[in-house]
């Protein structure tokens, strides 16, 4: 690696490769491998010597075998033996890495498939329960009251003015982790502004993992509006990434395991 970053080749000297995709050594390998066809072509009546074996000073000799042909020779045989031991940690094939790895990239390209029907199905899901931006509740309070030195309960009404459903995410449907965070904004009638989870239909709430994992709501639906909430759109690059990060800590097992929950879930049988 040069002083500005950029890999320079040991061999050649020259920037973009380093030894092991040098073109020079993949020429002098050819050359080494010529060299031992000719030899085994003109001596019939002996066993033919092979690439990857050892050769001695004598025999390297007799091949016509020079110093760039036998660094040649251990460079490739180095990487050919990297390759072979190397142990992908997603799909656990040897042969690669996780960052080469093809069934990685289908998934990845497959979660954000399933990433969008997610968020369809979820600004659905607050569409059948009545919550849109605009919709007026009836909001259940308790805060502490330093006058009384105890904690009031309190009905207030108050107006949805936001619903956050960027704050959900596919990966966490995906390891059936509960997203109980509040994602709707009220302003209500006390003058405060509030944050409170989503009632969602019980069937619904337990395929989409969001809200409270039980039966519990601190809000009543007093009227709502007839706008839709819209699916949050994602920049699919960026989306990409976020769950090519997310994958650093499960394996291809999990999405495996998972395969047919995500299918129903891009076909819309959830």
């Amino acid at each position: 690696m040069s002083y500005n970053g950029t890999v320079r080749c040991s061999i050649c000297y020259r920037e973009g490769h380093n030894k092991s995709g040098c073109p020079q050594v993949a020429e002098d390998y050819e050359q080494y491998k010529d060299l031992i066809a000719n030899y085994n072509a003109a001596h019939p009546d002996k066993p033919d010597i092979e690439p990857d074996q050892h050769l001695s000073y004598g025999m390297r000799q007799r091949l016509g075998l020079n110093y760039r042909h036998m660094r040649a020779k251990d460079i490739i045989e180095t990487k050919k033996q990297k390759n072979t031991t190397r142990q992908c940690t997603y799909c656990g094939e040897v042969g690669h890495n996780r960052r080469t790895c093809a069934a990685l990239k289908v998934d990845i390209d497959l979660l954000v498939k399933a990433s969008t029907a997610y968020n369809k199905r979820l600004a659905k899901a607050y569409e059948l329960s009545g919550l849109y931006v605009g919709g007026l509740i009836q909001y259940k309070t308790e805060e502490y009251d330093y006058n009384k030195s105890e904690y009031v309960k309190e009905n207030v009404v108050g107006v949805i003015t936001d619903i956050n459903l960027q704050s959900y995410n596919v990966m966490h449907w995906l390891t059936q982790d509960w997203q109980q965070h509040p994602s709707i904004k009220l302003q209500c009638s006390n003058g405060k502004t509030y944050l409170t989870r989503p009632n969602l239909p019980k069937n619904i709430k337990q395929h989409l993992f969001v809200g409270y994992a039980w039966d519990r709501s601190d809000y009543t639906l007093l009227s709502s509006k007839d706008t839709p909430v819209p699916p949050h759109v994602f920049d699919v690059k960026e989306h990409r990434k976020y769950i090519k990060d997310y994958l650093k800590d499960l394996t291809k097992g999990r999405v495996e395991y998972s395969k047919k929950r995500i299918a129903a879930l891009i076909e819309g049988v959830l």
